[in-house]
């Protein structure tokens, strides 16, 4: 839009607010989010389907949860075009991240097992409990007959959950408090 004073020439882009102010909450998020290049949105996205087309799973996971004295819940989706449905995600993934580590633990290559043992230990925290260890067992049992999209997400994930955990977990971490901003 032009306008004949050179003052209101300058910038005029970023001052005109007669749009939605969402819109611009919206360009502004997105800006804020683009240089942690999606990781989060992809683990988010990939746990998301993973627990969504096995019932099996998310009865695992929720015996976990609740081995793990976490309330149990599967992880929720985001819509991409809603830039708070991130936030809501990511608060409930922070809460489920270490019955995330634990599950997934199991789905971890033989010689990954040793390296990260300590994230497993750590969240399973003085949960010494047989009944977990059961469970982790079986669960581990069941990935042999998964498919191989379902193998291949699985990989992404324990990628993200172990080898990018403190990536991630920053992302996390700064995601909750300053989203809701």
């Amino acid at each position: 839009m032009e306008s004949k004073k050179e003052s209101e020439r300058i910038e005029y882009h970023i001052f005109y607010t007669s749009v939605e102010t969402c819109h611009h909450a919206h360009n502004a998020a997105n800006a804020f989010c683009k240089p942690f290049s999606s990781h989060v949105e992809s683990l988010l996205k990939d746990l998301h389907t993973d627990f969504k087309w096995s019932p099996e799973s998310r009865e695992h996971f929720h015996q976990l949860c609740s081995l793990l004295g976490i309330t149990p819940s599967s992880p929720m989706q985001y819509a991409p075009h809603r830039w708070l449905s991130v936030l809501h995600v990511s608060v409930d993934t922070v809460r489920l991240i270490n019955a995330l580590t634990v599950y997934y633990s199991s789905y971890l290559q033989p010689s990954s097992h040793k390296i990260y043992r300590e994230y497993v230990k750590e969240a399973q925290r003085c949960y010494d409990n047989p009944a977990l260890k059961d469970l982790i067992k079986l669960i581990a049992s069941k990935s042999k007959s998964t498919t191989a999209d379902g193998k291949e997400r699985k990989a992404r994930i324990c990628d993200k959950l172990f080898t990018l955990r403190f990536q991630i977990l920053s992302i996390l971490n700064v995601y909750v408090p300053v989203c809701p901003i």
